[in-house]
């Protein structure tokens, strides 16, 4: 019978497989193994994930039952131990990388004539249970937390970060590679003036929800009566101190 590419195989023709060589030797992924690599990681991860599959028993017992037809994603069969052993100490840093390399082939493809750069950035809690001893507690959730920076116009994340629960979205929001006259979409989360102050500088527009007890100051005053209450017959601004 003649050999048809499954979907899972069209999709990682699209993958940079030197690129993700060279970032598995960059981050020593396949030190000390012996058969299971980061490539048989990648694909593994990959199926379980489109499949919507929630644990690795389930996901093992399905990819192995296709097994003799992973010769043509350059893969093999697996074991659930040997999975989980490659989830606690290969470093999550490698696909990352590669996720990073793959929204910078998208950001090519697509066309942006003349249309302005909106992200949209916020963070999600990822819930894990009393089982997972090692997961710190924040408060409210126990578990790990996405931060997410979105482009709406694409449908897409165009940066993705997991750290623990307990720590604050403003932080990674700092460390964010600022693209000069976005706009930038994000809740009270984010609120730092330091940050906001390197927007500004990059020409940059964002909105925020502004916190209770943040200082408003009358920017200019209306032209005509507001039909809101007298706390909105000025424009204003948030009152921030200016950073040099």
């Amino acid at each position: 019978m003649r050999y048809q590419n499954t979907v899972l195989g069209g999709m990682l023709k699209v993958l940079p497989r030197r690129v993700f060589t060279s970032i598995v030797s960059r981050h020593e992924g396949d030190r000390y193994v012996k058969g299971f690599h980061a490539w048989d990681h990648l694909v593994t991860l990959l199926f379980g994930q489109l499949g919507g599959l929630s644990s690795l028993r389930e996901l093992v017992e399905l990819w192995n039952v296709q097994t003799p037809h992973h010769y043509h994603l350059g893969t093999g069969a697996v074991c659930r131990s040997t999975l989980s052993d490659a989830n606690n100490r290969r470093p999550s840093a490698i696909f990352a990388e590669l996720f990073a390399q793959l929204t910078g082939l998208a950001s090519r493809s697509l066309r942006r004539d003349g249309e302005a750069v909106m992200r949209l950035i916020d963070a999600t809690p990822i819930p894990l249970t009393s089982l997972h001893e090692w997961a710190q507690w924040n408060g409210r959730t126990r578990g790990l937390k996405a931060h997410v920076v979105y482009d709406p116009a694409a449908d897409r994340p165009v940066h993705l970060e997991i750290t623990a629960a307990t720590v604050n979205d403003v932080m990674m929001a700092r460390d964010l590679p600022i693209e000069p006259g976005a706009i930038y979409v994000f809740d009270k989360a984010y609120v730092d003036d330091r940050w906001w102050h390197r927007l500004h500088k990059a020409g940059c527009v964002f909105t925020a929800t502004r916190r209770s007890s943040a200082m408003q100051r009358s920017a200019w005053p209306r032209s005509r009566k507001p039909r809101c209450p007298s706390t909105c017959d000025a424009s204003s601004c948030a009152a921030t101190t200016a950073v040099s």
